[in-house]
Formats: C-alpha cells, structure tokens, sequence
C-alpha cells in the first residue's frame, strides 16, 4: 500500500515537473526608474537608477548590476557640459563630478517668466540575457557650474527628454 501511494506521488510530482517543461519566456524589455532622469545641481551629488527586466510571462526581475551603461555627450551649447562632469559606474549610480562643473541648462527672461530648457547627457543602459539584447534611454542634466541658471523643484521638467523644451516658471529672475 505505502509503495503505490509512492508510486502515484512520485507520479504526480513527475507530472508536475514536465507540464512546466517547455514553457518559456523571453526578454522584451527594460525599464529605468526614476524614468526621467537627474538633475545634478550639486558637485559630487549622486542619484540611483534602478533597471527592470520584463518578460513576455509579464514577470520582472532587477538587473541593475547586470546592465551596462553609456553616457552620450550633451548637446548643451559650447563646453558648458563635459563629457567627464558625470559618470555612471555598474550599480546604476550617477555621480556629478566633485570637481568639473556643468551646465545643461537654458535659460531666457521675459517679463517676468523665464523658460528653460535642457540638453541632458543621454545615458543608455544595456541588458542581454539569452542572446537578447534590450536597451532604454535616460536624460541626466546638470547645474553645478557656477552661474548656471536652472528650473527650482516648483517648476516642471522638460516632458521629452530627447529634445531641449522649454518649462515655464514665473520665478523672476
């Protein structure tokens, strides 16, 4: 009697075992949170990415540490904005350099409402599993050079981050 309720058990469990075989998978996409980026104003100053893998299971799973990171140049005008002012290292953090200032920040005056607009660094994160190879994009702008003139925490970012659009304030200036 003990033997065939082992037998069914072991039965059952092997059942189990292969209905899940063959099931699968795959990698669609990544998500970068906080998805709209940094605003260093600080020297030094530090932010956290945080990147999800999500799959065709709608499962997800963290992969920060397993992603690759680029940093793309600012098309901030002239050399307001150098390359080695920020870096990202493989945990997703996001450093302002102590000691190189930038600015990817415009601003214009009219009356008495100033429109500003960016030209972040584009960070490109990376993650391949499985031969699949995802990428999304995140802006980082910049305010630690001296003089740089950028939106308080009252007014609103620039909605697209490709493109330099101009957030409305009425801070004067």
């Amino acid at each position: 009697m003990l033997r065939r309720v082992l037998t069914v058990l072991g039965a059952g469990f092997m059942a189990m075992l292969l209905a899940n075989c063959g099931q699968s998978y795959k990698l669609q996409s990544i998500t970068i949170t906080p998805a709209v980026g940094y605003n260093l104003i600080s020297p030094g100053q530090t932010g956290a990415f945080v990147v999800t893998a999500n799959y065709s299971n709608t499962k997800t799973n963290i992969v920060t540490v397993h992603s690759s990171y680029q940093i793309g140049a600012s098309l901030a005008p002239g050399d307001a904005a150098p390359l080695d002012a920020v870096s990202v290292n493989n945990s997703g953090v996001v450093s302002a350099s102590s000691s190189i200032g930038s600015c990817t920040w415009t601003s214009t005056t009219s009356g008495t409402t100033t429109s500003y607009a960016t030209y972040p660094y584009p960070v490109t994160v990376t993650y391949t599993e499985n031969g699949v190879t995802v990428q999304a994009s995140v802006p980082i702008s910049m305010g630690t050079s001296a003089g740089c003139l950028y939106p308080t925490a009252a007014t609103s970012r620039p909605s697209s981050p490709k493109r330099a659009e101009a957030a409305e304030s009425s801070r004067p200036e």
